[in-house]
């Protein structure tokens, strides 16, 4: 939110100053040749629909909006019948792979896997084939993300359950940060706090229609979130590739 609304308040305060700098240098009258002074409200109606004018941005906040949210508790507490400890270990899991991935050559390896090459001193030329392995990656972590969604239903121990949900999470970490560099390369460079701005704010009201979501869907059974959930990421790998 922060860094939102202080890039707007950077772009205020250019503004401001080309118009004062202007009626100084015409003597303080108007003669319909100066910047006019842009409002916030401007600039986030022109951010907003920059952002949504991308087909990969608009489908991929639509799918956030029904996918729902990963609940892992219904589902431990029915077939294993254990609790918040053991939520508690996998949570531990994943956030050790959340800050040991990034030091690894992973993510790198597996973009170049898909095809990236840098092109000499062609930089528009590598961005695209940049853009386009990235899309390769993120979406082969939705289809691996799907695959297992549908199995760990099926899960007969808590051992299964556990790994399951680890490659799950890393997986997910692998997508959301090719996701992130892919949406990045479309935000202008002028806007790219109060584009990222923005996309976090529409998470958050997402979020909410997912958790209802969720909440209806485990009120028929605890497993189909996961079957939802595994349509969704599939929808994803299609946006992916073809948006």
């Amino acid at each position: 939110v922060w860094i939102f609304f202080h890039d707007f308040s950077l772009k205020r305060a250019e503004s401001v100053k080309l118009l004062s700098l202007a009626k100084s240098i015409n003597g303080g009258e108007n003669d319909g040749q100066m910047p006019s002074e842009r409002h916030w409200y401007h600039d986030i109606h022109g951010v907003y629909k920059s952002m949504f004018k991308e087909p990969l941005v608009f489908w991929i906040h639509v799918i956030q909006t029904i996918m729902p949210a990963q609940d892992l508790a219904p589902l431990i507490n029915t077939k294993f019948g254990l609790g918040a400890s053991f939520i508690a270990s996998i949570a531990s899991v994943r956030s050790v792979f959340r800050i040991a991935l990034p030091w690894t050559p992973l993510i790198p390896f597996l973009i170049e896997s898909m095809g990236y090459r840098k092109v000499g001193n062609n930089n528009e030329s590598s961005a695209t084939q940049l853009e386009k392995s990235q899309r390769k990656v993120a979406a082969l972590m939705c289809i691996f993300m799907a695959s297992v969604g549908a199995i760990v239903p099926f899960s007969s121990t808590p051992s299964t359950f556990l790994h399951m949900m680890t490659f799950k999470g890393i997986t997910a970490m692998i997508k959301d940060s090719t996701s992130k560099a892919i949406v990045s390369s479309l935000a202008k460079q002028d806007s790219i706090g109060a584009f990222f701005g923005f996309q976090h704010c529409i998470k958050g009201f997402a979020g909410v229609s997912s958790n209802m979501i969720t909440g209806l869907l485990i009120s028929y059974s605890p497993e189909a979130p996961y079957y939802f959930t595994t349509f969704c990421e599939l929808g994803l790998a299609v946006v992916y590739l073809f948006a």
